[in-house]
């Protein structure tokens, strides 16, 4: 699906003219996790507050370009910014006003009390001649605190200081005259002084925002060590593992099983929580569930166990952004005091990921759907197949009557292919191509279970008839009837070319188009059963009764006029397919061509707004359904920041986080609510090679439609939700996950104290926190102190170390201009380590003492203290807490801190990884070391290209692998190791081959007894068994072949018949015989080169007869077969594969034994330089362009606008 995949279609973008909510950077946020307290800024040193507001205006010129966070960047003007050639470039950083004759207004809300000292405005090509500063305290009524100023040019500072400080929540410029008629321009608009941030609701941090939650008073209920979770049914079990697979890791907690615990989960099938949905508003009571906790525990209920894992999501948001942390915290886990009621507004909410342009492997699914989960996102849509490839195996096994097809060619051949960089050869194109591979049946069954107990279901789509190139490439039987491309001559299948992409079709007029999916139709459903029943969770939850069968972009390549009749008699055949096996068909709108022919009930997905009267047709005449997914609003591929290189067609610019959460799915689908089935992202992988590259474009968009799939329209806020986006930025660097730095968020700092004790502690130096800040480049503007009060009082300051792995990366190319994969990158967490006291930690007896930590940050504002207590005894750290100290064991069990591992295994292709033969020995924190058994640690097997080897499936390949090995239980404590792969020696048995061409060569068999074609049949079976048997490279598969086929010949030898004539009472002689050919001679004229075909035509041969004459053949008479010395065959079809010497052998056809040989030599094509200027021709729907006008007026601006629908972008 290239645009959705890359065609523009008619996407009309409005001007902006209200209020525009748009955050700015962000404040830098304390975490809960590390008990850590907002800290006024300075008080002596005023900081440009702007980075810390939340920024509205009053309109912008141009939607998804020049946006009022622009002026809050604290970026410095560009060299020549009055040129108009920067002024006016697409990724300048300035704020350009709605039109109309004004006022135009820029104001920063701050997150507490701001103390301001000056406001410093950078002025544009248009520049305010009367303006004033006003401050609010409620944004809403205002008040003058500087009147009557102006700026005199354009690239002008103009400071206005206050003699008195100004103390408030809210301050603006406006403006009321302008220096031209051009939009108003502002640079910068710095707001220097301090501020106190306010103190946050713990609820505000849930994503997507909750049906209803309220703060309780009271204490949060602590999590300890000993905390145990009660369940009433044991498929809850999936629920709870979603809080142990999190906060073992992050805060130690086993969360064990147990009867009248203070946790517990109860599926509740009477639970209603309608009373918080009002109007016409709907909710899907199925996966509702409820929160009550206080200090003495949490009560979750849930009509299922999908909303049990909801529950478990929202609970993990409660304990804040770190509870994700790889490494062990200092602080305890809690659940603030609450009551919360919540259920989706839709049922579907999609993520659809495009395997088939470039492969995910499992593990990197297996993280989006972790992603997935955490923000409820429950339908994962996977795109098998497509021109670029078919990702998933498909067996022989339970193939209808009569059917021979070889499904296995479709993992053979299909999923060595992958989207070209080559083509096309836009700015956004990867340096690479596609990625190879294909889930093989046990994987995907693996994927399924995974999905499943993270309350996710898996729909395949096989996409069709178009962009199915990938199937026709695999399997030979679909290329016949009316498919599309044709393959080339001497070729069973078509290749990918620059041709043939994109111009795909199926043979919708063949059966056996239909009897192919409904095969893989079959297996898909075998494997999605199988694996729902290796999941904790029922399969009424995440059995998905849809199948997507594609139906868009059917473009038809040498000059095929049939789309419509072909949609409509393909998706009409495959949707009953669908409905014959008791599932919903899914098809893209563009196939609403066959709107009367697809089932009853069907969904349509809706991506470009077309076949409007088609849609409305299928929801209110044949009781479907609808999928919203404008690309405008949920198309990954459309870059989210216009500092991106990348595809912008669908919104004119930059798709940004407004534009994915400021929209209504069922107001956009003009229907009413019931037919609107949900909404659905889509990260289509024409110009993605990584995880990395991919998340990039989907965090945080993801989270913005999560919200739209599952909250209330009533209950989104664009301001709010950007405010909890910063918090997810935190939660997502403790992933390791990338994610876009989007302009328009106010990002956070947080900080998280550590749990040393459970640290290595070298040289008298510890971990003893670390920090999370999105776009740091190096730590060089992170300003850490760390004190120790000693518990006699005494103050020492620590030496403090600042380690980041991973420094923030922007987007690069190569010399060609094409994107570096994985150039663009979230920075890591940066850890922090510090030099304990040396005689404290040296004491015999324990010594206990507080470090109190200060993070500031040249990038934000604000800072922030955390403060932890800390025990020494006997040269080690024995505990770490924040808050009050935890009672603990008097001498705490050695726990591991480092581990060497190492294997005696030297595996070949095909063999499993052996566990036992890895010795891991492990240090613990008392010095001592010990040999770890099987049981306690776990290995990460992987190639250097990414490729996972799983458990039990064996090395699939010769190279080198990476053995990660981890603790079970603290897999932060790990080491690493290589082993080399070797090719396992392939035995191929020719012994039955060789003594069967043994046996009927030694039968003297009489060519004259037998008939024609039975016995070139025989020849030339036996003629390819010699040849087999000759050939060192042959496979047991070919051995085997030629074995099957040279036994039928023989069997199928036919003697001649001659019945027995009735006595001709007249006979006359016999006539004399037809002369017949004894031998040729051949030669040939061509002179070829390496690339020429072989020139039948210029082959001469003079055959001599029985009677002594001699006659030229005519080249219909005989055959030629050409190899080079080493064996090499030269094909019909594919020329000379290089120089060398060939033998040519001549023979007669229908009587092979009468031939001749000759040789011919090839030599090299000289090389032809290329002509000045000339450049490679590319053919196809390169670009079409489509150019309209949309007049939309708004605040007095007339928008033009342009789009193109190019082929690829």
């Amino acid at each position: 699906m290239s645009m959705r995949h890359g065609l523009a279609r008619f996407m009309s973008v409005a001007c902006a003219s209200a209020m525009l909510l748009v955050p700015a950077t962000s404040a830098l946020a304390q975490s809960g996790a590390g008990a850590a307290t907002a800290a006024e800024s300075s008080a002596t040193t005023a900081f440009n507050l702007a980075t810390v507001a939340t920024v509205t205006a009053s309109g912008r010129e141009v939607a998804g370009q020049f946006g009022p966070e622009l002026a809050a960047d604290n970026k410095d003007l560009p060299e020549n910014a009055t040129n108009p050639s920067v002024h006016n470039a697409a990724g300048a950083s300035r704020w350009s006003a709605n039109g109309g004759n004004g006022p135009w207004w820029l104001a920063y809300e701050f997150p507490g009390e701001a103390t301001i000292s000056s406001v410093n405005i950078a002025w544009g090509n248009t520049y305010a001649t009367d303006y004033s500063i006003q401050t609010s305290d409620d944004g809403t009524t205002w008040k003058d605190v500087k009147t009557g100023l102006k700026a005199t040019d354009k690239g002008q500072w103009v400071e206005t200081t206050f003699d008195t400080p100004v103390k408030t929540r809210h301050i603006r410029m406006v403006a009321t005259a302008k220096s031209q008629s051009w939009s108003l321009s502002v640079w910068e608009m710095r707001v220097m002084g301090t501020v106190t941030a306010d103190e946050a609701d713990p609820l505000s941090s849930i994503t997507p925002k909750p049906l209803y939650a309220k703060s309780s008073d009271g204490d949060a209920f602590v999590l300890t060590d000993k905390t145990c979770v009660s369940v009433s049914d044991s498929k809850l079990d999936a629920a709870v593992d979603v809080l142990r697979d999190s906060l073992s890791g992050s805060y130690g907690l086993e969360l064990a099983d147990g009867k009248d615990c203070p946790i517990t989960f109860t599926l509740d099938k009477t639970l209603d929580v309608s009373s918080h949905v009002s109007g016409e508003q709907s909710i899907q009571a199925d996966e509702s569930y409820t929160i009550d906790s206080d200090k003495d525990g949490v009560t979750v209920k849930s009509r299922t166990v999908t909303g049990g894992i909801w529950a478990a999501q929202t609970l993990l948001q409660l304990v804040g952004p770190w509870a994700g942390s790889p490494v062990k915290l200092a602080s305890r886990a809690s659940i603030p005091a609450a009551t919360i009621a919540d259920a989706p507004r839709y049922q579907w909410r999609g993520l659809l990921v495009d395997p088939a342009r470039s492969f995910y492997p499992v593990d990197e699914v297996k993280q989006m759907i972790d992603t997935m989960s955490a923000y409820k996102i429950n339908t994962l849509h996977l795109h098998l197949t497509d021109d670029e490839g078919a990702r998933i195996e498909i067996t022989n096994e339970g193939r209808a009557d009569g059917d021979t097809t070889d499904y296995t060619k479709l993992a053979e051949k299909s999923s060595q292919l992958g989207f070209p960089s080559a083509f096309p050869n836009n700015a956004w194109s990867p340096a690479v191509d596609g990625r190879h591979g294909y889930y093989t049946q046990a994987q995907f069954i693996d994927l399924v279970t995974y999905a499943a107990n993270r309350g996710v279901a898996i729909i395949p789509e096989i996409d069709g008839p178009g962009h199915s190139l990938g199937l026709l490439h695999g399997l030979k039987e679909l290329n016949t009837g009316n498919s599309n491309p044709k393959p080339e001559a001497g070729k069973d299948t078509p290749d990918l070319t620059k041709d043939t992409q994109s111009k795909s079709s199926l043979a919708t007029d063949a059966d056996i188009t239909y009897t192919v999916l409904a095969h893989i139709m079959d297996q898909l459903d075998t494997m999605i059963d199988k694996g729902i029943a290796a999941s904790s969770v029922p399969a009424s939850e995440v059995k998905s009764t849809y199948f997507h069968m594609g139906g868009d972009e059917l473009f038809l390549g040498g000059g095929g006029t049939d789309k419509a009749q072909r949609l409509q008699t393909y998706l009409g055949r495959t949707g009953k397919l669908i409905t014959d096996r008791s599932k919903t068909a899914v098809v893209w709108n563009d196939g609403l061509a066959a709107v009367d022919t697809i089932p009853e009930g069907s969904v349509v997905q809706n991506w470009d707004g077309s076949h409007v009267s088609e849609m409305q047709k299928l929801l209110n005449e044949r009781n479907g359904k609808i999928v919203m997914s404008p690309a405008a609003n949920t198309y990954f591929p459309q870059k989210p920041g216009n500092e991106l290189t990348g595809v912008s067609w669908a919104c004119g610019g930059a798709c940004t986080t407004s534009n994915f959460y400021n929209w209504n799915p069922t107001a956009s689908a003009n229907t009413t609510e019931d037919k609107v089935l949900g909404v659905e992202n889509a990260l289509w992988s024409e110009h993605l090679r990584s995880l990395n590259d991919a998340e990039l474009l989907m965090n945080t968009r993801l989270m913005a439609t999560a919200e739209v799939g599952w909250t209330q329209q009533n209950l989104k806020n664009y301001g709010d939700w950007s405010k909890r986006a910063a918090t997810i930025g935190i939660s997502l660097m403790n992933r390791g996950a990338n994610f876009h730095k989007a302009s328009e968020i106010n990002w956070e700092g947080s900080y998280a104290a550590v749990d040393s004790a459970a640290q290595k502690l070298e040289n008298g130096k510890v971990l003893i926190g670390r920090y999370a800040e999105p776009g740091l480049t190096s730590t060089d503007g992170l300003h850490v102190t760390a004190t120790y009060t000693a518990a006699d009082g005494t103050v020492s300051e620590l030496p403090v170390e600042l380690s980041m792995k991973t420094a923030f990366g922007q987007q690069s190319k190569d010399s060609a201009g094409k994107l570096v994969v994985n150039s663009a990158h979230m920075n890591s967490v940066v850890d922090v380590t510090a030099t304990l006291p040396a005689d404290e930690l040296a004491s015999a007896t324990e010594r206990t003492g507080t470090i109190d930590v200060t993070v500031k940050s040249d990038s934000y504002a604000l800072g922030v203290t955390s403060s932890m207590g800390i025990a020494f005894k006997g040269g080690k750290v024995v505990q770490a807490w924040t808050g009050e100290r935890p009672t603990t064991d008097p001498e705490p069990a050695p726990v591991i801190t480092s581990i060497k591992a190492s294997s005696s295994q030297k595996p070949q292709v095909g063999d499993l990884f052996d566990v036992s033969k890895v010795t891991v020995v492990a240090t613990k924190s008392d010095g001592s070391t010990v040999r770890l058994e099987s049981a306690d640690f776990g290995a990460d097997v992987a190639y250097a290209d990414g490729t996972v080897v799983e458990p039990a499936k064996g090395f699939p390949k010769a190279g080198t692998v990476t053995v990660k090995v981890y603790v079970k239980g603290n897999s932060a404590v790990s080491d690493t190791f290589q082993m080399t792969v070797t090719a396992k020696p392939v035995e191929v048995n020719k012994a039955d081959l060789e003594a069967k061409i043994k046996d009927i060569e030694t039968e003297n068999l009489d060519e004259a007894k037998y008939t024609e074609e039975s016995w070139s049949v025989l020849e030339d079976a036996l003629s390819n068994a010699k040849k087999v048997v000759a050939d060192a490279t042959a496979t047991q598969q070919q051995v085997d072949d030629a074995l099957k086929t040279l036994t039928n010949a023989r069997s199928g030898l036919a003697e001649k018949t001659d019945p027995e004539p009735d006595p001709d009472p007249n006979p006359k002689p016999d006539p004399e015989p037809a002369p017949t050919i004894v031998s040729i001679t051949a030669s040939s004229s061509q002179k070829p080169q390496v690339g020429d075909l072989f020139d039948g035509s210029k082959v001469t041969v003079v055959a001599t007869k029985s009677d002594g004459s001699t006659v030229r053949l005519e080249s219909a008479d005989f055959g030629a077969d050409v190899a080079y010395a080493d064996g090499t065959v030269v094909e019909p079809a594919k020329g000379f594969p290089k120089a060398g010497t060939v033998t040519v052998k001549v023979y007669v056809k229908g009587h092979s034994a009468v031939s001749d040989t000759f040789e011919m030599t090839v030599t090299a094509k000289p090389d032809t330089p290329r002509k000045p200027g000339a450049q490679i021709a590319t053919t196809g729907a390169d670009v079409l362009a489509l150019v309209f006008a949309a007049i939309l007026t708004a605040g007095g601006a007339v928008v033009l606008i342009m789009q193109r629908r190019r082929w690829l972008g």
